[in-house]
């Protein structure tokens, strides 16, 4: 496993800007045969928040099944900062819980089993931060479904990324690689506006779930994304 990068003691210190830390939760709902799902939040969620939000990807994506996820601390006056250093790779609290909930995950599991990486809005840069604190042949065990990313998560960086963007939606275009947008890659996804009304870069929006249920389905099915 590499070293993490934000080792610094500033780096340490950001969980004291916070009410509630950085943690790892759980989810419940029925087993996987095969593999684990696993959610992050996006900026300023509270951990109620994030809990309830769980449960209602649960109830609505996953057809039941647990997921093992991540709650990203608000960090109030400091939330932008931490996505900025987010961006630069460098792995702050929360994305240091994506890599312990991943290393658990590997641990446990068969090799050819795979994780599938939900994120949203600031989730997405800490799950490329934390990405890439793996080796590439863990890297490769995660697939990555990335809602109104706040970083455009590359297949480079995992074994595919799947980055479902409105284009009125004003985060993605604040990302650091916000150009991949207009790149034709495999891995972004453009889709319309919600039909349901709801604001572009409300994760929960009919557009979003209708993109993202599809692959969530397969991977319930097989351990695999294949579709595009």
């Amino acid at each position: 496993m590499k070293g993490l990068k934000a080792t610094g003691r500033y780096d340490r210190s950001w969980e004291t800007y916070t009410q509630h830390g950085s943690c790892i939760f759980d989810t419940p709902g029925r087993k996987l045969d095969k593999g684990e799902i696993g959610f992050i939040n996006g900026m300023g969620a509270s951990h109620h928040g994030a809990v309830e939000g769980g449960n209602y990807i649960r109830d609505t994506l996953l057809q039941g099944y647990a997921m093992r996820n991540v709650y990203g601390a608000c960090y109030g006056e400091w939330n932008v900062a931490s996505a900025m250093y987010g961006q630069k790779g460098i792995a702050l609290p929360q994305a240091r819980m994506l890599v312990k909930n991943w290393s658990e995950f590997f641990a446990r599991s068969n090799p050819d089993e795979k994780f599938l990486q939900m994120c949203t809005s600031r989730g997405a840069i800490d799950v490329h931060a934390a990405l890439q604190q793996l080796p590439e042949h863990l890297q490769k065990r995660i697939y990555v479904i990335a809602i109104a990313p706040g970083h455009i998560i590359e297949n480079t960086s995992c074994l595919r990324a799947f980055n479902i963007i409105i284009r009125d939606d004003a985060v993605p275009h604040l990302a650091i690689n916000s150009h991949l947008m207009d790149s034709g890659r495999p891995e972004v996804m453009i889709v319309g506006r919600h039909a349901d009304g709801k604001h572009p870069h409300d994760a929960m929006g009919s557009s979003y779930l209708d993109a993202v249920r599809p692959l969530v389905d397969e991977f319930i099915r097989t351990n695999t994304i294949s579709l595009q």
